[in-house]
């Protein structure tokens, strides 16, 4: 299933629906961002254990980092930034990662 947050449905609301305390999750996408874990941070911490494939974008390539500019969001998440709560949701979505996650990138598709 293909999911854009857009037209094609939205992420957050099609894991509230699978998402149920001791599930596995596995997941391919090129976007990872702190406020989407803030989001479903309920739903999240309930569950067992989390894969997570992540696919960096080829843009400037060079830089080991690149693909993953996404972590603090995007231009359709500032209203999350201007928040000011950046460094709280960071810190919080390291220590679940840490201790759910399994996390592997691919450079190419």
């Amino acid at each position: 299933m293909l999911l854009d947050n857009k037209k094609n449905g939205k992420v957050g609301d099609e894991l509230r629906k699978h998402l149920v305390g001791g599930s596995k999750l596995a997941v391919i996408s090129g976007l990872f961002s702190i406020y989407g874990f803030e989001s479903l941070k309920k739903e999240l911490k309930s569950i067992r254990g989390l894969r997570l494939l992540l696919s960096q974008n080829p843009v400037n390539s060079d830089d080991s980092c690149a693909g993953f500019v996404s972590l603090t969001g995007d231009s359709f998440e500032l209203r999350f930034k201007n928040q000011l709560n950046q460094v709280y949701i960071a810190r919080e979505c390291s220590q679940w990662l840490s201790s759910k996650a399994e996390i592997r990138a691919v450079s190419s598709p």
